[in-house]
């Protein structure tokens, strides 16, 4: 198992710096051997441009019919009379019950066996729901309107983007990919999951469109959000340096780079708010580092967590967790492997978000506990624009994976709202 998860991460990791050479006008031999030209790849049909409020009632409306699903399982599955509002705390499981906690009581509030063990949750979702339920008095409600609102507008960031490097087409089957995936579900209930996605995107987006101060205002909410969402300094860094007007030399790129690093930089400040919070709360800014051990939760070399999935998956297969977690999690290791060893040889695909998907797939994997893989993947939006570049030519296979994906959304999603280890 370990070589199976060590080759091929090697022979990613190689392609990846081969394209960073190509950055710096480095183009070894070996290059014209592995990248397809930029024109050889399929690149979509052009067809019509899409509106991007089409965009945005299109998700609100898949987030409704989503709702009602859950509300239907939610109400079949019960022996008892509810009203709307228990119905919506019926909905809630797992890490939703901690975050509704936490906007209620606040991190010095919700405690556990006298400790503050929910520090491990950033704050940034946790401060934008407290804020909004200001207006709206129901945490729970508050919480999955601003989930679901929030997915809408990353999935209106994330069109422009792929619309930006790619066509419209392939930005639309970007985001019909996202909004299928089966841990997609998470975007309309009460977790970070949708404003992780609004930040990164927009992020990304005002990078790829050399807008430094709002990448830095976006990358520093993504920050604050979740602990990968730094990673969006991988993006911007590259898109500084890979300056596409080629009659910049490579001198005048790395000064234009040293001028924008403190807007580059700007997501670390989100960091560090996070850091500051455990300061406040626990007197010590590493606090959470302490507090994981009580999940369970650390650092672990990737093929080690490939393995001991693998063997979760043999252990527990006859059980509801087997393919509630462990299955779904080894699949998924090897299909996002896959997609994006694909996606590397072809030059159109940007490098910035190649590297933003290597970098956010392994920081997500390489954990010692690894309860969450489908909902850390769901918020990695370059898989599902590349899976988008791939099928561009494809439209079988297309229809065939949206709805396996619609299938398995619905399979998911009812076994989430009935308690089932969904997580």
């Amino acid at each position: 198992m370990i070589v199976l998860t060590v080759f091929p991460m090697l022979l990613l990791i190689g392609i990846i710096f081969l394209r960073c050479l190509m950055v710096f006008e480095i183009t070894p031999r070996i290059s014209k051997a592995i990248f397809c030209p930029i024109g050889d790849s399929p690149t979509g049909c052009q067809g019509r441009s899409f509106r991007t409020s089409r965009v945005f009632f299109g998700a609100i409306g898949l987030r409704l019919v989503l709702l009602l699903a859950a509300i239907a399982a939610v109400m079949i599955r019960t022996n008892a009379e509810l009203s709307l509002e228990e119905c919506f705390q019926q909905m809630q499981h797992w890490d939703a019950i901690h975050y509704t906690k936490l906007v209620d009581l606040g991190y010095s509030g919700y405690m556990e066996n006298e400790q503050h063990l929910f520090l491990v949750f950033f704050p940034g979702y946790v401060w934008l729901v407290r804020f909004i339920r200001l207006l709206v008095p129901n945490t729970v409600v508050t919480g999955m309107a601003v989930s679901s609102l929030c997915y809408a507008g990353g999935c209106c960031f994330l069109f422009k983007l792929v619309e930006g490097y790619y066509n419209a087409e392939i930005a639309r089957d970007s985001v019909i990919y996202l909004s299928l995936f089966p841990f997609s579900l998470f975007f309309g209930f009460v977790m970070t999951e949708g404003l992780f996605l609004l930040t990164t995107t927009a992020a990304c987006f005002y990078a790829q469109q050399k807008k430094w101060l709002f990448y830095g205002i976006w990358g520093f909410f993504a920050a604050l959000t979740r602990m990968t969402g730094i990673l969006v300094i991988v993006p911007a860094l590259i898109e500084i340096i890979s300056n596409r007007q080629s009659e910049f030399p490579l001198g005048k790129r790395v000064v234009s780079l040293i001028r924008k690093i403190p807007l580059l930089l700007m997501p670390i400040l989100g960091s560090g708010i996070y850091l500051l919070l455990n300061a406040v709360i626990d007197g010590n800014p590493m606090a959470f580092l302490i507090h994981q051990k009580h999940w369970h939760q650390g650092y672990m070399w990737l093929p080690e967590v490939i393995q001991y999935v693998w063997n979760l998956v043999c252990e527990k297969l006859h059980t509801s967790i087997g393919w509630s977690i462990w299955l779904p999690t080894f699949l998924m290791f090897f299909v996002f492997l896959g997609i994006l060893l694909l996606s590397s040889r072809d030059l159109k695909n940007p490098l910035s978000l190649l590297a933003f998907a290597f970098c956010y797939f392994v920081a997500s994997y390489s954990l010692t506990w690894l309860l969450s893989a489908g909902r850390y993947m769901s918020c990695c939006f370059p898989m599902f624009i590349f899976l988008a570049r791939l099928t561009a030519e494809r439209p079988s296979l297309k229809r065939c994976l949206q709805g396996v994906g619609a299938v398995f959304t619905g399979i998911y999603l009812f076994a989430y709202v009935s308690g089932a280890q969904v997580m």
